[in-house]
Parts: structure tokens; sequence; C-alpha cells
């Protein structure tokens, strides 16, 4: 990640949010809905960061 912020000149901030996204994913099997809880995590902790 590192070498991406360096070589497009972009500020690169990397997190860790495991637990949230395990949490989230733990009861789920079906690979659709799986999908969805990702990417509606992704969009919630970026926008989380995006105000800092």
């Amino acid at each position: 990640m590192k070498k991406l912020g360096v070589k497009t000149g972009l500020k690169v901030r990397v997190v860790d949010e495991n637990a949230r996204y395990f949490s989230g994913l733990k009861v789920v099997t079906d690979p659709d809905k799986k999908m969805k809880i990702i990417v509606g995590l992704f969009i919630e902790i970026f926008e989380e960061i995006a105000k800092k």
C-alpha cells in the first residue's frame, strides 16, 4: 500500500477493521449477501475516515 501512495502521489492510510468485517460476516453464508455487507462496510468505514 505504501508503494501505491508513492507511485500515485496519493496519501494512503491503512486501517485495521478486520473485527468489523468478520463480525458482520460470521452468520452469513450466502456469497451475495456477504458481498453486500462487505461493500456496505467499506463505504461506511471510508466515510468515517474521510471525515477525519
